[in-house]
């Protein structure tokens, strides 16, 4: 089971045990002294943590905080409406609807970035191109970013070109290409990033011997998180096999120390 699967199975049913020590009180000891209410809540919601800890926790190796956090309240409101209406018996109210919308909203600009990273390695993020123009098409990115190669020391350079390599040991692998294609310009953009291109034998005649900017990338499928899953876990796998990922987390900077 994948963790972003795991995550919200964890976090639907961290929020079933929440929602009935919020509000049910509101109902069934409206008449008794809040400290009971408090303290009846207070045991629900220990075993609401019991789940969302850990929910949280493993969704947090393949998501972001802001992501993380969208994906709970999208669970919060599908658990809320039906306790609501079946259980307090409040009517279902057209704003239900609105509200749902705008969280698909903020679920759509939280989620349609295709530089969704693969892996941490110890150097920085491999992440998906934004244009699949070849599957598997990776980007390796420092973590703490610098303008460039020479921005780095000794030993972070060589970390962060073994590091290059060995993303392209495992697409050869995974995704079954005969030879990958390397990259590090920053003419358009001052920041160190390195192109990992897997090359294939299927490819179009014309473009076999073609370097990869001879395809047209504007033409080229976005990346897809339904259709890239099988790659992206296997070459999470494979990079963690090989010994050189750390854990994901999403703190910016913190490969600085090591």
């Amino acid at each position: 089971m994948s963790p972003v699967l795991s995550a919200t199975l964890l976090l639907v049913g961290s929020n079933v045990f929440m929602t009935f020590a919020w509000y049910p009180h509101l109902k069934n000891l409206a008449d008794r002294p809040w400290y009971l209410a408090a303290v009846a809540s207070w045991g629900i919601a220990f075993f609401e943590y019991l789940l969302q800890v850990p929910g949280n926790r493993i969704g947090y190796t393949q998501l972001s905080l802001p992501q993380l956090k969208i994906l709970q309240e999208v669970i919060t409101l599908g658990v809320f409406v039906p306790f609501a209406v079946l259980y307090m018996g409040k009517p279902l109210r057209l704003d239900y609807l609105w509200a749902a919308l705008c969280i698909l909203g903020a679920v759509y600009f939280l989620f349609r970035s295709p530089g969704v990273p693969c892996a941490r390695l110890f150097s920085g993020w491999a992440v998906f191109g934004e244009r699949q123009f070849v599957r598997g098409y990776s980007v390796l990115l420092p973590d703490p970013v610098v303008p460039n190669l020479n921005a780095l020391g000794a030993q972070e350079r060589m970390a962060f070109l073994s590091d290059m390599s060995r993303l392209g040991d495992a697409l050869l692998k995974v995704a079954g290409a005969v030879r990958i294609n390397y990259a590090i310009f920053g003419n358009q953009e001052a920041a160190l990033h390195a192109h990992v291109i897997p090359r294939y034998v299927d490819e179009p005649e014309e473009m076999r011997g073609a370097q990869p900017w001879a395809y047209n990338w504007s033409a080229a499928p976005s990346f897809d998180r339904v259709s890239c899953q099988q790659l992206a876990e296997g070459l999470l796998r494979e990079l963690t096999r090989m010994g050189v990922t750390k854990p994901m987390r999403y703190t910016p900077g913190a490969n600085a120390e090591g």
